[in-house]
This record gives structure tokens, sequence and C-alpha cells, in this order.
């Protein structure tokens, strides 16, 4: 959006008015999914036309760790994204990740055709974060699924409902499936109490604790809240 008409992203069908402006070389920057753009005669006969290849163009593949984890069943077409090699061949490749471990990058780099690359990486370490990792004790005749789920997360929320705002920013990945979100958002009402919210009006504006997950459509009202909301404490996720 910020690109204003100088950006476009091609879908799987588009208008003739943004394939004309494709022809005429209008956009400087042209975002899609592999699926929009591999094996679509239309849009490729219009790359390796002169207008195209006597630029300078760059082909960046974002969440490049999705060519590894996804391209074998998943989405196909990620591993696919070498074929626009031929039809940009004078294009650099800029694969970014925040996941990949070395060797990754190496399958990565055989996967879209990356000879003589360089790796620029570094450790987005920050004294304000940290990750924790906590086991759930295993189960037995006594020890039930919801217990062990408790054992996680009893003493974070009770050491929220002593600190209230005081206590730091926390999200919180949930293993199993996605129902034990919706166990954690009631444990967490259940525990707290009237902790649970910043006032008397139980809304979701003043709650401290939200859930979030795959099912929430886009215009849920929990995809707005942002991590600098000023009640939301906790982020229970799938």
């Amino acid at each position: 959006r910020k690109l204003g008409s100088f950006a476009t992203c091609l879908k799987e069908k588009n208008d003739a008015s943004v394939l004309q402006k494709l022809r005429n070389g209008d956009f400087s920057y042209i975002f899609t999914h592999p699926e929009h753009l591999i094996g679509k005669k239309a849009i490729n006969d219009i790359l390796v036309s002169e207008m195209y290849s006597s630029k300078t163009c760059i082909i960046v593949v974002d969440e490049a760790h999705c060519v590894l984890d996804w391209g074998e069943e998943y989405r196909p077409s990620f591993r696919q994204i070498k074929e626009m090699r031929p039809i940009l061949p004078n294009a650099k490749m800029l694969a970014l990740s925040a996941t990949l471990t070395v060797s990754g990058q190496r399958d990565v780099s055989k996967h879209l055709l990356m000879k003589n690359y360089k790796v620029v990486s570094s450790v987005p370490t920050k004294e304000n974060m940290s990750l924790v990792i906590c086991r759930r004790p295993p189960l037995s005749s006594v020890v039930s699924s919801k217990e062990t789920y408790n054992y996680v997360l009893r003493p974070v929320l009770q050491d929220l409902k002593s600190k209230g705002q005081n206590f730091p920013l926390t999200i919180i990945y949930l293993g199993g499936t996605m129902d034990w979100v919706g166990y954690a958002y009631e444990y967490a009402n259940k525990l707290l109490g009237e902790d649970m919210y910043t006032s008397q009006l139980h809304s979701l504006e003043n709650c401290r604790v939200v859930m979030y997950h795959s099912s929430i459509g886009k215009d849920d009202e929990v995809r707005s809240l942002k991590f600098n909301q000023k009640f939301v404490i906790i982020k229970i996720k799938f």
C-alpha cells in the first residue's frame, strides 16, 4: 500500500488493466504467490520480453524455509520457483528467512539454483526477550491431559495475578490440538477471576489474556489487537 502505483499484487485471475500495466513496465514491485506465477503463460510471456530482460531484476523469496517445509507436498509450487530462472535469466535471487539452519540454507540454495551466493545472517538477540520451553509431565493413570497443561499454565497465570500490569508481555504457544487454546483461555478466566480484566467492564479491550489461532477469521476482533495494546498481557496461540 505504501508503494502505491509502483506496485501490484498478481492474483490467480488478473484484470486486463493490470496485465497492460505489466506489459508497459509500470510496476517496480510485483508481489505474488508462487501458484499465481509459476506456469502462468500470460504472465511469463510478459516477463520474458525485452521490457524486463533489460532491467535489473531481483526475485525475492520471502519465508524461504517454505521451500523446504511446504514444497514437498503441501504447496509444491515453492519447489518450482527455480523455473523463473530461464524467464528472468539476469535476475538475482534473494532468499529471506528467520528460521533456516545452516543445512537448510544449503538445501534452499539448491532448490532455487543459487550459485556463488552470499549468506548474510545475524542473531536477533534482545536483552528484554527470552524463550522458555516448558515440558508437560507425562500422562498416567492419575495425571490427566488437563493437568499436564495446568502444570505449565498455572505458574504463569498466578504470576500475572500477582503482578498485574507489571507482568511482562507473554506469548504462550501450545502444542497438541487447537482445542487446548480454548481450554487455556477458560482456565485463565477461572484462575484469574476478576483479575482477568482491568475493570468491571468485561470486554475484549479490557482483557489481560486473549487467544489466537488459525481459525479466527480475518475480520475477527481479536486480530486487531496489537502487541502494544494497553491491557493485553498474555496471548495464547496454537
